[in-house]
């Protein structure tokens, strides 16, 4: 009986262990996969359309979300813009280039 209990709570503790680490590991790699704020749906998130930041918002909804942003978060973007990593970060610094 004892060996049974054992087993039943080292699983269940393996399992509740497992869940915990899977959560932290999966929002670490969200917002900071490269610790770059024009990949950090935190802060560019809003000039999004979709939560996967394919599709971008219309350029005045953009240019909203832009002007909420902090002045630092303006200066480390647009650094970030002139070493774009994909098409994608690309598009972007266009777009936002005019703002």
């Amino acid at each position: 009986m004892t060996f049974k209990l054992l087993s039943i709570a080292s699983v269940a503790f393996g399992l509740a262990v497992g869940a915990a680490y899977a959560q932290t590991s999966n929002e670490a790699d969200q917002t900071a996969t490269s610790g770059r704020d024009i990949q950090n749906s935190e802060v560019v998130g809003p000039m999004f359309a979709d939560r996967e930041m394919t599709k971008m918002r219309s350029k005045e909804e953009m240019k909203a979300a832009w002007d909420m942003l902090p002045e630092e978060r303006h200066t480390k973007i647009k650094g970030e813009c002139a070493d774009p990593q994909n098409d994608h970060e690309r598009d972007f610094c266009d777009t936002i280039g005019g703002f």
